[in-house]
């Protein structure tokens, strides 16, 4: 099933070798092109300046200079470029930060081919979305894809 179109352009930010292939023959399956794959935020921040990104897929907790987190606020805030993190951490302090980055999605590891044929799908609508006019996010709802939004006041998904 191809979800994307050959001009939606992802890069992949992860550390763990054996999801970043899992990741790029995946959204390559979906019909994304994959452009990038780096270990490291500071990577894809230079990567940004003279490229072209439709989004990328966000490790959160990256060791390298620059975290998932920060090198998400940067792309999203710089670039316009928006992010879906996939992370093992579902605590409410991440959760909070990672919405800083304005992300499209937020994927729980493990990850498996239904999360990004869904996350993709979600995606792929939001982008369109946001040619149109920008996704609603409020205090109080900040949209995560896959229908769930996270409340910052509650602290509730």
């Amino acid at each position: 099933m191809l979800l994307c179109r050959k001009s939606m352009k992802v890069v992949i930010v992860e550390d763990e070798r054996l999801t970043a292939t899992f990741l790029q023959e995946t959204l390559e399956k979906l019909g994304c092109r994959v452009v990038g794959s780096y270990d490291d935020g500071a990577e894809v921040l230079a990567y940004a300046k003279a490229n072209d990104i439709a989004f990328v897929i966000m490790d959160v907790e990256r060791q390298g200079k620059v975290n998932g987190v920060d090198a998400a606020i940067e792309l999203r805030r710089s670039h316009n470029i928006p992010s879906v993190f996939i992370t093992s951490h579902n605590d409410s302090a991440t959760i909070s930060r990672a919405m800083q980055a304005e992300p499209l999605g937020y994927v729980i590891k493990p990850i498996s081919v239904s999360r990004v044929e869904a996350v993709v799908g979600v995606v792929k609508g939001l982008l369109g979305k946001e040619t149109a006019g920008k996704v609603e996010t409020t205090p109080e709802h900040t949209p995560l894809g896959l229908g769930f939004r996270y409340n910052y006041e509650t602290k509730n998904l």
